[in-house]
């Protein structure tokens, strides 16, 4: 109802744009969101400790079946022919720093984007009564967090609402080190409070100030927003599949990817855990970034 009577105020006031962002967060709002994600977050914990541990035979035993041979041969020749043909073609290079310049008149609305993500993520984690990620349940912070995510959606008391969001990723990050796979949610929490910018939001429309002592380091939000990223990646890559790899097998044999792509479920293990390494490692580095 809230956000209804501000988006009529703001229609007569010339700001219909807002009006209809406010429009679509009430419609976001009304949806049963539910989390879910990761390795973890569909399997039992007993499942997990059964399968955990390392099996290097078990991985390596893929590259044993000439078809896979085959196929890893295949993606890799394929991904290279196709990798310079791009790069040598002017035209499509010119194509694309003309895509590239035009994404660059989108930066202002970056810490809108950034502020839509965490609110999301907040409100679905508190009101299935977990801590940022459904592997930390803990519903004493479900409201809090609900509260935290309408705020940052909303654009309302920014300040305190961002400090809020970093607390609660390092509270749950102090209870359960598999966060480490989210990390991504903090460096979006981090970027937004070195951004500090309130539009389009409550706090703009009636001027509140967001303080952030970081807006110098403005310049390295996409280097930190690349470590999120590639961190989280390479982390999952190795914590869920490398290392553990029958807790991904048991994954890839539970929702039948085996019948998706006609492999074996190590090969799904070793090779979704190869490609989620080198992705993660290359965005971490800053290696054509945008294509990876």
């Amino acid at each position: 109802l809230f956000l209804h009577r501000l988006g009529i105020f703001l229609w007569y006031n010339k700001r219909m744009f807002f009006s209809y962002i406010l429009s679509a967060l009430a419609g976001i709002l009304a949806i049963p969101l539910v989390a879910s994600a990761h390795i973890a977050y569909v399997t039992s914990e007993a499942d997990i400790i059964r399968t955990r541990g390392g099996d290097t035979h078990f991985l390596l035993n893929t590259l044993g079946d000439p078809f896979h041979i085959a196929l890893i041969a295949t993606t890799l020749i394929v991904g290279a022919i196709l990798f310079v043909y791009v790069m040598s073609n002017h035209s499509l290079l010119a194509k694309g720093k003309k895509v590239e310049q035009h994404l660059l008149s989108y930066q202002d609305l970056i810490p809108w984007m950034i502020r839509l993500s965490l609110g999301i993520a907040l409100i679905g984690a508190g009101s299935t009564h977990v801590l940022v990620s459904p592997v930390v349940p803990l519903g004493a912070f479900s409201f809090i967090e609900i509260l935290v995510g309408f705020l940052l959606m909303t654009g309302f008391l920014l300040g305190p609402a961002t400090v809020a969001t970093v607390f609660l990723f390092l509270t749950a990050l102090a209870l359960d080190g598999y966060m480490v796979g989210n990390l991504d949610f903090l460096a979006l929490a981090v970027s937004f409070w070195i951004l500090g910018n309130a539009r389009p939001g409550i706090d703009d429309i009636f001027n509140i100030h967001f303080p952030t002592p970081f807006k110098k380091a403005s310049q390295y939000v996409p280097l930190i927003m690349r470590f999120g990223v590639g961190i989280t990646m390479m982390y999952l890559a190795l914590a869920e599949k490398i290392l553990n790899p029958h807790t991904a097998e048991l994954v890839a044999t539970q929702y039948h990817l085996t019948s998706v792509i006609p492999v074996s479920a190590g090969m799904w293990v070793l090779s979704t855990g190869l490609i989620e390494l080198a992705v993660g490692f290359l965005i971490l580095i800053g290696c054509y970034t945008r294509v990876v």
